[in-house]
């Protein structure tokens, strides 16, 4: 994928799929079970922060808690 700061559908898609392949349809945040059409990708370091589309700055959260989020940092260490 280019380095641009949007990405289309398809490329959202492969990398949910990714997420989805290796951590299953689970929300990082609240850790409930959904299905694929309920979780969104979520940027560990918002892109509002200067996080990227870097797989490994993505995370799989449920649309509410992808909201309740919004452009905030949390730790993903502090989740344990």
């Amino acid at each position: 994928m280019s380095k641009s700061k949007s990405r289309n559908s398809i490329q959202k898609q492969e990398l949910k799929s990714k997420l989805i392949s290796k951590h299953g349809c689970v929300c990082k945040l609240c850790l409930k079970r959904f299905s694929l059409n309920l979780l969104t990708l979520d940027h560990i370091m918002p892109l509002a922060l200067g996080g990227t589309w870097a797989i490994h700055n993505l995370q799989l959260a449920c649309y509410p808690c992808n909201q309740e989020k919004g452009d905030t940092y949390i730790d993903p260490w502090s989740m344990l």
